[in-house]
């Protein structure tokens, strides 16, 4: 998988419509303009390397978050720029050279993030490293969800089939039979709030493998 792509964000002094312009111009692309009920308009187009680049009136992106609740309405208003209009390149692997021609432009460069997020690289490290050993001890496992719910799934070393799942604060495993859902099954949970959602993978398999150890401890529980 390739990890040196980055997602960049911008914002402009100008109103949306001659941010677009300029835009346009400057990277030599068109750029769609689309027509929102409730929040104006914004444009949108794929660059030349397939990356997604939007350009968004301020005031709008605030009215659509203050549709969120309370608790994260302020938050992500405070996030938003005071600029009238920001602009987000999403996925590129030409990053320099759109900073370049965008701050050439006149646009103001806010973040150079790597995608996928640095976090979600290392899980992905974390799992490269994980199944390998797993698979090592006999188990045929698979990672079917990276987050949101975790996804673990396959055969025990024993052949039994398994289902493991993370996500809110409930990690779970099921085995046995075609379905393993129908069969054993025990649960652990997670401090935080939609903690096991998001858990690292070396906790998730360490309570797959505390849950693993209960039911070789009782495997004709239930």
């Amino acid at each position: 998988m390739d990890w040196s792509r980055q997602s960049l964000t911008f914002t402009s002094e100008q109103p949306i419509r001659g941010a677009a312009q300029t835009l346009a111009a400057a990277l030599g692309i068109v750029l769609e303009e689309k027509h929102h009920d409730q929040f104006g308009i914004s444009f949108h187009a794929r660059g030349p390397s397939g990356e997604s680049i939007g350009v968004m009136d301020t005031d709008a992106q605030r009215a659509m978050f203050a549709l969120l609740p309370a608790g994260q309405r302020e938050a992500v208003i405070d996030s938003i720029p005071r600029e009238p209009t920001s602009v987000l390149v999403h996925s590129t692997s030409r990053a320099g050279s759109i900073i370049d021609a965008l701050t050439s432009a006149g646009f103001i460069l806010t973040s150079c993030d790597p995608h996928p997020p640095a976090d979600v690289q290392a899980a992905d490290a974390a799992w490269q490293r994980l199944l390998p050993e797993l698979r090592s001890r006999g188990w045929q496992i698979e990672i079917t969800g990276f987050a949101a719910p975790i996804q673990l799934e396959g055969a025990l070393p024993s052949g039994d089939r398994f289902y493991y799942r993370c996500r809110w604060d409930t990690c779970s495993l099921d085995i046995g039979g075609d379905d393993p859902a129908a069969g054993w099954t025990r649960e652990q949970i997670v401090e935080g709030d939609c903690a096991a959602s998001y858990l690292h993978p070396d906790e998730a398999v360490r309570i797959l493998l505390d849950l693993h150890t209960q039911w070789l401890q009782q495997p004709s529980a239930d």
